[in-house]
């Protein structure tokens, strides 16, 4: 499993993941790219910590890159959302239950791969 190196490459990720959003993105917006990038990068810490909190609880032995399953899925959500929303972010605690929904799949999927793999 390849982890996350901190909050810069979460927020990053973010990033990546708000790019795959409709080409209007900035448009239905309407606050310019600076508020978009700060509305999102509050979460990259929260990303992050995710991360090392789960990791540090076990040592998963499972393929998945956390940045790419967590980090950039939560950007592409963030940026489907303001689209859906006409403009509007998510909550601060909608976007916080939506990372930490992402990281338990994340988890989950490499526990699960694990344990099949000490079976074997």
């Amino acid at each position: 499993m390849q982890g996350t190196t901190g909050t810069i490459q979460c927020a990053m990720h973010m990033t990546d993941g708000l790019m795959h959003c409709n080409p209007y993105l900035l448009e239905v917006w309407d606050k310019g790219c600076v508020a978009l990038y700060e509305e999102l990068g509050q979460y990259a810490e929260r990303c992050n910590e995710l991360f090392h909190t789960k990791f540090a609880a076990n040592d998963y032995n499972a393929p998945g890159v956390y940045d790419y399953e967590v980090s950039c899925e939560f950007g592409e959500w963030f940026g489907r959302y303001i689209l859906a929303n006409n403009g509007q972010a998510p909550t601060p605690s909608e976007a916080v239950s939506k990372l930490e929904e992402l990281a338990e799949q994340f988890f989950k999927q490499a526990e699960e791969f694990s344990n099949r793999h000490k079976e074997n």
